[in-house]
């Protein structure tokens, strides 16, 4: 039985600071992407609805 307070299967404290430490890289990087993406998505919204209003525009004085 191991003493309380040892990482199990002897991996030790060290290692699970480390993957704890990638993981919030990896997590920091995905988020720093999605943002990304995200702004991404937005400017297209922004611009299809500029180019709809447009394309009304353009309608209601053809049709006026």
């Amino acid at each position: 039985m191991e003493p309380v307070g040892t990482p199990l299967l002897g991996r030790g404290w060290g290692r699970l600071k480390t993957m704890s430490q990638k993981g919030k890289a990896r997590r920091a990087a995905r988020e720093a992407q999605q943002e990304k993406e995200g702004k991404k998505v937005i400017n297209w919204i922004f611009g299809a609805l500029i180019l709809l209003g447009i394309i009304y525009v353009v309608y209601a004085v053809a049709t006026a």
